[in-house]
């Protein structure tokens, strides 16, 4: 593993903090889109980029493989939406609900997805072309 590994980690992690520092807010203090559903939106859509982000940090290196780089990846995005539900609990105004936690862990798998789709796209071999 190269020295500087680590920083693949950057984006994930300041995520985290900016994910945590936004549920820390009272609900007073949370912006409205003014759409249908737009907390689950919102939860989908912020978990979306923290599952992209765990992708990089989790992509395989020589000594891993995609499979288990995945799977750490979305129990890190499910675990940490149920921390962040669970925080919630503690802001005034703010409280937990299973539809928040579902969206954050749909989020993270899509967001995932994406990462592990556009790896494979760009790792994977074109054909000849005749």
């Amino acid at each position: 593993m190269k020295s500087d590994s680590y920083k693949r980690f950057i984006p994930a992690v300041l995520w985290a903090i900016l994910l945590f520092f936004l549920s820390s807010l009272p609900s007073e203090s949370v912006p409205t889109l003014k759409i249908k559903h737009e907390d689950l939106v919102l939860h989908f859509l912020v978990y979306v980029i923290f599952g992209y982000f765990l992708g990089i940090a989790t992509r395989p290196s020589l000594r891993t493989n995609a499979l288990k780089g995945f799977i750490i990846a979305v129990l890190v995005g499910i675990a940490y939406g149920a921390t962040d539900e669970f925080h919630q609990t503690f802001v005034p105004g703010r409280f937990a609900t299973v539809s928040d936690f579902i969206a954050d862990s749909l989020g993270a798998v899509a967001g995932l997805s994406v990462y592990t789709i556009r790896l494979r796209k760009k790792t994977l071999p074109t054909p000849a072309q005749d």
